[in-house]
């Protein structure tokens, strides 16, 4: 008897498990060209963005307020629009936290020259 209800127990929750996990929809990849060029030309940028933005000949470093650099986006390649993400120091877990800024800065971007 105990077992069974253990065992439903278990089953019950490998079911909302599987159901909350299909929920859980991935970050979109917003490390692109477009987005790059969109941050590196809009007079908009150093006003949304949380950090300083350099404007580098072949990428954009994303620094703190104090000078740290966090991550940089660099073109690879303009003719195939090769656009990588790097992460700096020990930030290279934090990707994923970097290119959900990205998407949430062009939003911003975006945002404010409709408003405009």
């Amino acid at each position: 008897m105990i077992v069974m209800i253990i065992g439903s127990m278990v089953v019950i929750s490998i079911i909302t498990l599987v159901f909350l996990l299909s929920k859980v929809k991935p970050s979109p990849n917003c490390i692109l060209y477009e987005n790059y060029i969109l941050i590196k030309e809009s007079p908009y940028s150093d006003e949304l963005s949380d950090y300083e933005i350099i404007r580098e000949e072949q990428g954009l470093r994303f620094k703190t307020r104090k000078g740290y650099s966090l991550f940089i986006i660099k073109v690879g390649s303009k003719e195939n629009q090769e656009v990588k993400l790097m992460g700096l120091a020990s930030y290279g877990a934090r990707n994923h936290e970097f290119n959900k800024y990205i998407c949430n800065l062009v939003h911003r971007i975006n945002n404010k020259k409709n408003i405009d």
